[in-house]
């Protein structure tokens, strides 16, 4: 997977590492749902998307809020698992066709494996 960091804009969808930096000097689009937490943390944002239901899936245990047009949307389904290698956090949203923003922190890593894929 492509490994960009924290605070990068990218295309569109799909797979890749999100670089993180100390929760403290992350600059967020959006006061975070959770606070700032310990950890590491950044953001992301995905220049161009098409309307429809997302998925967005993590390899490590995070917080995320996912924004659009300087609003935290609502999830419509989450999952957190344990017994999974490479997969801690899985989510589903409604988006728009406009750019979109990932907010992440509390990560114990600083190498986050993210992906946002289309659901069928």
């Amino acid at each position: 997977m492509p490994a960009v960091d924290a605070s990068s804009w990218l295309p569109r969808e799909g797979a890749f590492t999100l670089i993180l930096a100390p929760v403290s000097s992350a600059l967020y689009l959006v006061t975070p749902e959770r606070g700032r937490d310990d950890g590491f943390g950044g953001i992301v944002t995905l220049q161009w998307i098409a309307a429809g239901r997302y998925q967005v899936t993590l390899t490590d245990d995070a917080w995320i809020d996912v924004v659009q047009d300087e609003r935290r949307l609502s999830v419509l389904a989450s999952v957190r698992r344990t017994d999974c290698p490479g997969i801690r956090l899985s989510l589903q949203v409604e988006l728009d066709s406009k750019p979109l923003t990932l907010q992440f922190g509390g990560a114990e890593v600083r190498r986050l494996g993210i992906t946002v894929l289309r659901s069928p």
